[in-house]
């Protein structure tokens, strides 16, 4: 399992016979999207904190320019900067690599189109003095008002995740999320099976719904604010919303698997509530796909 790589005690440096300690890691991970890297580190470099900050750049098996604008970016930013690679595509073990090389309390991830608002890492910190936290997530907005408005977390009131409940998949964004370093631990990471690169990009709900399973809350803050510059257009929608039905059903499946069928059932009748038989019958496939893949032994140890 990938929990045994990742330490509930972040790792410290030396230096100069101090210990650089930081409260918080800016995760972010990154494939083939030099030129949108760019961007968002241009962004990155307005962020500030209080308390001391690291960026950890995960390259996720790139073949353009990535490695070239790590290393060209890295001395500019505002924190010390960590550049690792991980070489098997997939989302969930991209940022796995990330958890490893970071040092921080608190991880933070974002993704290479998202540009933070100024304040993101103030309000974050400031969500995470709740000692009982162990994620915490926020609006995500479009930055090109000609992109198509999806993608997005437009929630305005704040909400609570308590401990042991049900986590929707619609309150929450891998683009905007962060986590308690000792939460992540005690679930072993994100699931490697998931994420963006594999059959299943779902791997931020299914983490936090494992945090809150594991005895922690989660919450959304929408004074934490980041922007997505997707680029995505209308035509672009239909393929994009029947990949998110595919992976969500993947998530209610696994929950059913972990012994949660209330949870399982609650997914179902969200979705029919919110959306169409035909999202219900993308969700079926991916949950039965899934399914199939455990069955199959297809999957890599699952946590």
């Amino acid at each position: 399992m990938i929990g045994s790589h990742i330490s509930n005690e972040p790792d410290r440096e030396m230096g100069a016979g101090r210990v650089f300690a930081p409260r918080l890691s800016l995760v972010i991970c990154t494939r083939n999207r030099s030129a949108q890297l760019v961007r968002c580190l241009e962004v990155i470099r307005k962020l500030h904190l209080d308390s001391a900050w690291e960026i950890v750049l995960v390259d996720n098996g790139s073949t353009d320019h990535t490695a070239e604008v790590i290393e060209a970016q890295k001395n500019s930013l505002p924190a010390p900067v960590k550049s690792i690679q991980e070489m098997v595509p997939g989302l969930g073990r991209a940022r796995n690599a990330g958890i490893r090389a970071a040092r921080g309390e608190i991880i933070v991830f974002t993704d290479d189109d998202c540009y933070p608002n100024e304040d993101w890492l103030l309000q974050i910190d400031k969500a995470f003095q709740d000692p009982g936290l162990g994620f915490v997530t926020g609006k995500v907005v479009l930055h090109d008002p000609d992109d198509y408005p999806i993608s997005v977390n437009l929630l305005e009131e704040a909400r609570d995740v308590p401990a042991g409940t049900y986590v929707s998949p619609y309150i929450l964004m891998g683009a905007n999320l962060a986590f308690r370093r000792t939460a992540l631990a005690k679930i072993g990471g994100f699931d490697s099976n998931l994420g963006a690169g594999t059959r299943y990009p779902v791997e931020d709900v299914d983490a936090a719904a494992r945090v809150v399973i594991a005895g922690w809350s989660g919450a959304y803050r929408p004074d934490i604010v980041v922007r997505h510059h997707h680029g995505r257009k209308e035509v672009d929608v239909a393929a994009l919303c029947r990949g998110y039905d595919y992976a969500r059903g993947a998530y209610h499946m696994k929950l059913l698997l972990r012994g949660k069928p209330w949870f399982f059932a609650r997914g179902i009748i969200s979705l029919r509530w919110r959306f169409s038989w035909s999202s219900l019958a993308w969700e079926t496939r991916g949950g039965m796909a899934y399914l199939r893949d455990r069955l199959l032994g297809r999957l890599s140890q699952t946590n």
